[in-house]
């Protein structure tokens, strides 16, 4: 998803609660990468012009994580966001593993 993404921008963030998580997205060139959750970013107001989160949102305080996106998002910046199912990728541990915590 990196790469589909750094094709409409080179100043990419991300955030993960996951230490191998963001391990994994080291190999990457994100702006910066950090320990911490969709909840409680720590990123300064208004500083995003688009959020993204990729198959997490059935596992946040939904409440929570939009309040705090709205926060970071610049005015008439854009949210999106994708839920889940119950179909993984046989190797897909990390995510399953996340989805059962």
């Amino acid at each position: 998803m990196f790469d589909a993404l750094h094709e409409l921008s080179e100043n990419i963030h991300g955030l993960d609660v996951e230490n191998s998580a963001l391990k994994k997205a080291g190999k990457f060139s994100y702006k910066t990468l950090k320990n911490a959750s969709a909840e409680q970013s720590g990123f300064e107001n208004e500083f995003a012009d688009l959020i993204f989160t990729w198959l997490v949102f059935d596992v946040l305080d939904q409440e929570k994580f939009v309040k705090e996106a709205f926060r970071v998002l610049k005015q008439k910046g854009v949210l999106f966001f994708t839920g889940t199912s119950n179909n993984y990728l046989d190797d897909d541990d990390l995510a399953f593993n996340a989805e059962k915590k």
